[in-house]
């Protein structure tokens, strides 16, 4: 990500990124996920167990 669009996007609520489920984003706040900078910092594995394979692919 060029580094303004990188710092627009990392401070918005997972909630803004586009198709992210309620049940999704419930999930990622509990595991303290609650940006979407923090969601692209997510071990691969672990945005796999809660996304689902093709959600972690668009992360």
């Amino acid at each position: 990500m060029p580094s303004e669009t990188s710092s627009f996007l990392r401070p918005l609520p997972i909630e803004d990124l586009y198709g992210t489920q309620r049940t999704a984003a419930a999930q990622l706040r509990i595991l303290g996920v609650n940006t979407i900078g923090q969601l692209a910092d997510l071990p691969a594995v672990t945005a796999t167990r809660v996304l689902g394979r093709p959600g972690s692919r668009q992360v």
